[in-house]
């Protein structure tokens, strides 16, 4: 990675909005520039938090595909995407996501939607270290409306991921009674153990969240 990519990436961090846009003007190469890693700039911004920047991306014209499109929401585009390569709908981002990994974790109804109704299948394992489903990325990123659309469309409700834990192992441990009450009425395993043999009841007793304790000892 050359210095000026270095620093736009730096700049994206810093949330730069000035400075990006004067990059930009002086060479729109930027826009599609990756990391040392491969990633894009949007979605370098997207995982930083930086909405604003993301936008300015994709308003001055930087490439958007399947992934950045599910993680941005933006039906219209990933449509556009998956018209274009319908392999998308099961490839891999460079960090090893699928689209509906990205629309579930951030929380992106509209994409989650599409992807479904497009066939996209909820049980695709994360090809990284977190070695994942959609549903744990859901679980995550705290939406329950997208956790039952992926359970209803067969998304295995007790999978592991890396360390053996499960959705409901996330969700009692964020501290998410709603996402723990869903869960639990769908057939989630009150007991089940990951790798350290914590349970959820053991990660919501070492928070302190006494309501999701209730709810799962009243599900033993």
């Amino acid at each position: 990675m050359n210095e000026q990519v270095s620093e736009f990436f730096e700049a994206i961090k810093a949330d730069d909005i000035f400075g990006l846009t004067t990059m930009i003007n002086q060479d729109e190469a930027l826009l599609n520039a990756v990391n040392e890693n491969g990633l894009p700039a949007i979605l370098f911004a997207i995982y930083y938090g930086r909405k604003e920047v993301a936008l300015l991306l994709v308003q001055s014209g930087a490439k958007v595909d399947a992934f950045i499109a599910a993680a941005l929401n933006d039906v219209k585009r990933l449509d556009k995407a998956l018209t274009a390569n319908p392999d998308s709908l099961t490839a891999y981002s460079v960090d090893g996501w699928t689209a509906l990994h990205l629309a579930a974790f951030y929380r992106q109804k509209d994409a989650v939607t599409y992807l479904l109704e497009k066939g996209a299948n909820p049980n695709l394992r994360s090809r990284n270290n977190m070695s994942n489903l959609p549903i744990h990325a859901a679980a995550a990123g705290g939406n329950r409306e997208i956790l039952a659309m992926l359970i209803d469309r067969g998304a295995d409700i007790n999978a592991r991921q890396h360390g053996g834990w499960t959705p409901l192992h996330s969700s009692a441990q964020s501290g998410d009674a709603e996402t723990v009450k869903l869960l639990l009425s769908r057939g989630a395993e009150v007991d089940a153990q990951a790798e350290n043999g914590q349970t959820a009841l053991d990660l919501a007793m070492t928070k302190g969240f006494q309501s999701i304790v209730d709810l799962l000892m009243a599900a033993k």
